[in-house]
């Protein structure tokens, strides 16, 4: 993997500061999480984690029971990864969250985690905004300095400790990251994004100032089109970008 020069981390530090600077700006920042804060895909990797250590409560499950739900439609199949959790203490979800976290070590992006530490020195508030279920995301995020309160994603609703199948809140994906974001911050904008696919282009839209854009996956990768078209959309508005595979960036 291509190495992020470190002008242009900081070049961007420079930019940030100036953006920051405009009353106008919002102290708030959203990051996508698979493929953005780290090139793994945790969301994928915990589902599959599950299936080999026969965490589930109803019999095994393979991916081809995912891909059914997918088959239907993204969101559904997004949703039941959070509702197959139906039954479980939220506590032991992250007890295994931080088992899987420690076993199936996420490839973490160092200049993100540069960023997102450089961000809060400027008193700037960090949200993880992701598609995967919110419970499996938490470990990872903490080891880039989010706290699990700040992590926004698929989850359903909990009563007396115990997870159920209902969604709670909005679907995170696509325009439903916006709107879970803008509920968090009561409407505030983030004045910065980062994203990797076409599901975070919604979100980098609703960046005041800056929207900055990773591009990592190989051709064979089922998200590789995905953020081939989000780094035309880069391109097209502007935004920065850095692409892994031919280090280009802007």
């Amino acid at each position: 993997m291509l190495k992020v020069p470190k002008s242009y981390i900081d070049d961007l530090k420079l930019e940030i500061k100036k953006a920051l600077d405009d009353p106008k700006a919002n102290k708030i920042a959203a990051f996508d999480a698979d493929g953005t804060c780290w090139f793994s895909d945790v969301g994928r990797d915990f589902y599959d984690y599950q299936i080999r250590q026969g965490f589930f409560k109803d019999g095994p499950l393979t991916w081809d029971d995912y891909n059914k739900q997918e088959d239907v439609d993204i969101k559904q199949g997004l949703l039941w990864l959070a509702q197959i959790l139906k039954g479980f203490h939220i506590d032991d979800v992250r007890a295994f969250g931080e088992k899987f976290n420690q076993e199936v070590r996420p490839h973490f992006i160092d200049h993100q985690k540069e960023i997102i530490e450089f961000l809060q020195a400027q008193g700037v508030e960090i949200y993880i905004v992701t598609a995967s279920v919110k419970w499996t995301i938490e470990a990872a995020a903490k080891e880039m300095g989010i706290p699990a309160e700040n992590v926004i994603g698929v989850e359903t609703e909990i009563k007396d400790g115990i997870i159920t199948d209902v969604l709670k809140g909005h679907l995170t994906w696509a325009d439903g990251k916006v709107k879970a974001l803008l509920d968090r911050t009561e409407g505030k904008k983030p004045f910065y994004v980062s994203g990797n696919t076409m599901s975070d282009v919604p979100m980098m839209h609703a960046a005041s100032h800056l929207a900055k854009l990773i591009h990592s996956a190989h051709k064979d990768h089922g998200i590789f089109l995905s953020e081939t078209k989000a780094l035309e959309e880069a391109r097209k508005n502007g935004w920065r970008f850095f692409n892994f595979k031919t280090g280009d960036f802007k």
